[in-house]
């Protein structure tokens, strides 16, 4: 019998990530995760990708409630002092859906920086994230999930605001 090892690509919601694949997993569980990204990259190790994640959630959440706060005070009617739950729910929804489908583009490369290193390191920063992955990729791999993540933010931000 022989060993091989490959390479996968797991698509996720919002990016690829790269693992090496071969007898052993890459880590037992979560605590082993921690303590091995801490033993080989310290306490940095731990925030790769908040850089990106800030970028990502800043705007996100800008575009989450002024959207959300316009629509209930456009649904809401003349002479009441608050919307009601349906307009609550249909606003909190269209405003989720903004948020993630504008926050996708971030999103690939906040999961890129914190995939990197699993295997190798590709990334020296953000901004060299974006060149790598534009120039390999094109501009469609920011935008790979915007779609299923702007309709999954419907639901769920509805929810939150229910």
């Amino acid at each position: 019998f022989y060993t091989s090892t490959a390479k996968l690509n797991l698509v996720g919601a919002s990016a690829i990530h790269s693992l090496a694949l071969n007898d052993q997993p890459l880590y037992r569980g979560p605590v082993h995760c921690i303590s091995r990204i801490l033993r080989n990259e310290g306490i940095v190790g731990l925030y790769r990708g908040v850089g990106a994640m800030y970028l990502r959630d800043v705007p996100g959440y800008c575009l989450y409630f002024v959207p959300y706060m316009l629509l209930c005070d456009w649904m809401t009617p003349v002479g009441s002092t608050a919307p009601n739950l349906f307009c609550v729910w249909l606003a909190g929804g269209v405003a989720g859906s903004i948020s993630w489908g504008t926050a996708t583009p971030m999103d690939v490369v906040k999961c890129r920086l914190q995939a990197d290193g699993v295997s190798e390191k590709r990334y020296k920063g953000i901004v060299h994230c974006i060149q790598q992955s534009y120039q390999k990729e094109g501009l469609n791999v920011f935008f790979k999930g915007a779609f299923v993540n702007a309709i999954r933010g419907f639901p769920m931000s509805a929810a939150m605001f229910w």
